[in-house]
C-alpha cells in the first residue's frame, strides 16, 4: 500500500475505458473518440489520491484481429500489462 494500487482498465474497443479514466482522475487524461484504436499504447496512466494512491492505466481495446499495425502493438501491450497485473 505504500507504493499505491495500480488499476488496469482493459476491455473491448469503445467500451468506455478512456471515459472512465477521465472520470476517475477528474481531468482529460485520455483522448476520447468514437474511433476504435484511439488509445494505441497502454502507457497512458493518471493518478488519483483518495485514501491511498491509485494509479490507473488506460489500455488499447482488446480484440482478436486488427488491420492497423500500431493498434496491434497496443493490443499486445495491453494483454501483457493485464497479465502482469493479474499474476501479481
Amino acid at each position: 500500500m505504500r507504493d499505491g494500487v495500480r488499476v488496469v482498465l482493459a476491455g473491448p474497443p469503445n467500451a468506455g475505458k478512456s471515459t472512465l479514466l477521465n472520470a476517475l482522475v477528474g481531468r482529460d487524461a485520455a483522448i476520447v473518440s468514437d474511433i476504435a484504436g484511439t488509445t494505441p499504447r497502454p502507457d497512458r496512466s493518471a493518478g488519483r489520491d483518495w485514501r491511498h494512491r491509485l494509479s490507473f492505466t488506460d489500455t488499447a481495446g482488446l480484440r482478436d484481429e486488427t488491420s492497423d499495425a500500431i493498434e496491434a502493438i497496443g493490443i499486445d501491450r495491453a494483454h501483457a500489462r493485464w497479465r502482469r497485473r493479474t499474476s501479481s
